[in-house]
């Protein structure tokens, strides 16, 4: 019955996932900085944002295979499913259903605020459900496993890698950068809202028998 449970807290949290990327995307005042690498791909080569995060995600992918070698084991399969399933919802969310405009501003913070409290929290149940994560924390959480980095300072290390990706992206191509006060405001925030939920949701996935 646990194993039920959380295959489907897990989708549950995935579909948060994909709509709260949908809202800040719609919010246009800034992305988190790993998802600002895929807009920004996405600009260039005019694929859309949720086929751009599988691609990039599948690097991960490809990390973790490197740093296991021969301890390879059925998590990978799981994260790529996972990966591709959050490329669709995302897709849906940011094409199909976020079609409206928005024109005040105001709004636009209200819609950034509530897809930032949501992101870290679906990112944490994921991990602490342990089906399957996204490839990026998943690496992550391998890096906090083999004691080579701290989950919470590897997701940082990968948003100054995303920095250093959007920045030079948006310098070499002449794009519109989506770099905005909500990426600043993810950079400095999103670390400690990451650890703020993981001391809040980890005691409470071990007492209900949902964490592995």
């Amino acid at each position: 019955m646990k194993i039920q449970s959380r295959v489907a807290l897990t989708g549950l949290a995935l579909i948060l996932l994909g709509f709260a990327v949908g809202l800040q995307t719609k919010a246009a005042i800034g992305v988190s900085l790993v998802n600002s690498t895929f807009i920004s791909i996405s600009t260039i080569i005019g694929l859309k944002f949720g086929t751009v995060a599988n691609i990039v995600n599948s690097f991960f992918i490809l990390l973790q295979i490197l740093i296991l070698k021969k301890d390879l084991n059925i998590s990978l399969i799981f994260q790529a499913i996972l990966m591709v399933t959050f490329g669709f919802i995302t897709n849906f969310f940011i094409y199909d259903v976020f079609t409206f405009d928005i024109t005040s501003y105001p709004m636009r913070v209200v819609l950034f605020t509530i897809s930032y409290l949501i992101i870290p929290f679906a990112l944490v149940c994921l991990k602490e459900l342990n089906i399957a994560s996204m490839p990026i924390e998943g690496f992550c959480k391998l890096l906090e496993d083999k004691n080579m980095m701290s989950f919470s300072n590897a997701r940082l290390a990968v948003d100054i890698v995303s920095l250093i990706a959007t920045v030079s992206i948006v310098l070499v191509f002449n794009i519109p950068s989506p770099i905005r006060e909500g990426t600043i405001i993810s950079l400095f925030l999103l670390n400690y809202m990451i650890r703020f939920y993981i001391k809040m949701l980890q005691p409470t996935f071990e007492k209900l028998g949902l964490a592995h």
